[in-house]
């Protein structure tokens, strides 16, 4: 363990998030042991999957694992004991979830880790699913919401070299990694960017932890196999950059639009009138911020912009 930023080493080159400001340890430990969280979670979700049934739009979340829980077989066994799978947020809401029959939810993490033993879908290095890991995402959503994949997407994958991932960047000197990354094709275009991302791009502060919540971009495709406008709420599992979900989606939808934020801003919902919502959430946020949807990203934006 590296006490100074709680980053689990497993010894073969696996490291895990298990500190920080979201706890990861605490709330698989049972340490962490407020619960009212998931059944606001649970009533917010059915809120808007009501909403959008009333509005005729096709409605999705889906949660994003914590790397420890889908190659828990990796930890000590004494982490092993410590980390319990049944404390997952995204199993725990789904099972509130369930108990009133609603099947708007996902929760991919038995997948992910059936993929797991056969793929690298979280890069060792790295908190967050890897292109393969969010393919995986994309294959459940897409039958879940009952439309085809595109099974040509992942032949676009291409290696990166040794790069310094999030986990690995923790440690003095920093542990480099060979990834992959995905590479949208030509038929891709981004044709938005709010100006948060415009700031961001031009004076590379791309990865600034506080300038994420409220990147709005988005995508067009004129050789989409399905011609719908699709909205993403969600965060850097989705990302604003083409390389994970929002990219998958985006090769698949003539049009897609992404949002960074947990919460949903009805007035985005009403300009861009999709014909599917899909909100996102890295289930280690779930036990500690809970998303009101009462937000005006624009508003926000230009707070950020003019401190």
């Amino acid at each position: 363990m590296n006490e100074n930023t709680m980053v689990y080493s497993s010894g073969n080159g696996w490291l895990f998030l298990t500190g920080g400001s979201n706890n990861v340890l605490d709330i698989f430990s049972g340490e962490y042991d407020d619960s009212t969280w998931v059944n606001s979670w649970a009533n917010i979700l059915e809120k808007r999957a009501d909403m959008f049934t009333a509005m005729g739009v096709d409605y999705c979340h889906i949660a994003a694992p914590e790397k420890i829980s889908i190659y828990h077989r990796y930890l000590s066994d004494e982490m092993r004991n410590l980390v319990q799978l049944q404390n997952s947020p995204a199993f725990r809401v789904e099972a509130a979830i369930r108990e009133k029959d609603r099947q708007f939810y996902i929760d991919p993490a038995i997948y992910l880790r059936r993929q797991s033993e056969n793929y690298l879908i979280y890069h060792k290095t790295d908190t967050h699913w890897n292109f393969l890991g969010a393919y995986s995402a994309y294959q459940l959503l897409m039958n879940r919401l009952g439309y085809k994949i595109d099974p040509s997407i992942p032949l676009n994958t291409n290696p990166k070299g040794n790069c310094i991932m999030d986990l690995g960047g923790k440690f003095s000197p920093p542990i480099k990694e060979k990834v992959f990354f995905y590479t949208p094709r030509k038929c891709v275009k981004r044709v938005f960017r709010n100006e948060l991302v415009k700031y961001k791009e031009e004076n590379l502060k791309e990865n600034e932890p506080g300038l994420h919540v409220g990147s709005i971009v988005g995508f067009k495709n004129d050789n989409a196999i399905h011609g719908k406008r699709v909205l993403i709420f969600g965060d850097s599992f989705s990302e604003y950059r083409p390389q994970l979900l929002t990219g998958l989606l985006a090769e698949t939808f003539t049009e897609v639009k992404f949002v960074w934020g947990l919460n949903i801003d009805n007035r985005v919902v009403d300009e861009y009138q999709p014909d599917i919502v899909i909100t996102e959430s890295a289930e280690r946020f779930m036990p500690y911020t809970v998303p009101s949807d009462n937000i005006d990203y624009d508003k926000m934006v230009f707070e950020i912009l003019n401190k």
